[in-house]
């Protein structure tokens, strides 16, 4: 079932979705959401999530008030016609690994009380598939929002 919605999501943005790019920002009309794309393949951070909200918020492209997405915001620019990011984005680091791919701001809820907060979304852009990853152990990839 999430499966079927995840797509249909894809499906949705790709229907009504109408990306443009100036200056290293793509936008889109619908969300009217502002994504960073200003940045080479080399120098995509791939840091902690700490570091990726910290990063986020430091970021003065254009302006500031750059975030984090959350799961539902990076989920809006997969395209799952073409099983990929939106074809607008200039830069992307795209893993064969499913354990590697975008941090989102959204946190996993787990059952353990000990392992509540520690792991967050993570999106693949190669598979569409979202994963969880350690906040503290593992280093993802950062594509910030505004």
């Amino acid at each position: 079932m999430k499966k079927i919605i995840l797509i249909l999501l894809g499906l949705n943005s790709l229907i009504f979705a109408n990306f443009t790019r100036e200056n290293g920002i793509v936008k889109d009309s619908i969300t009217q959401l502002e994504w960073q794309d200003n940045y080479d393949k080399k120098n995509i951070p791939n840091i902690s999530w700490i570091e990726a909200i910290d990063y986020c918020e430091q970021l003065n492209l254009v302006g500031s008030n750059w975030r984090l997405p959350n799961k539902k915001e990076i989920l809006s620019i997969f395209n799952y016609a073409t099983f990929g990011i939106n074809s607008i984005f200039n830069q992307i680091v795209i893993e064969e690994s499913i354990a590697k791919g975008y941090w989102s701001s959204t946190s996993l809820i787990r059952t353990e009380a000990s392992e509540s907060n520690l792991l967050a979304s993570v999106l693949n852009f190669k598979l569409g598939i979202i994963n969880g990853s350690s906040k503290i152990f593992f280093k993802q990839y950062v594509r910030c929002v505004r």
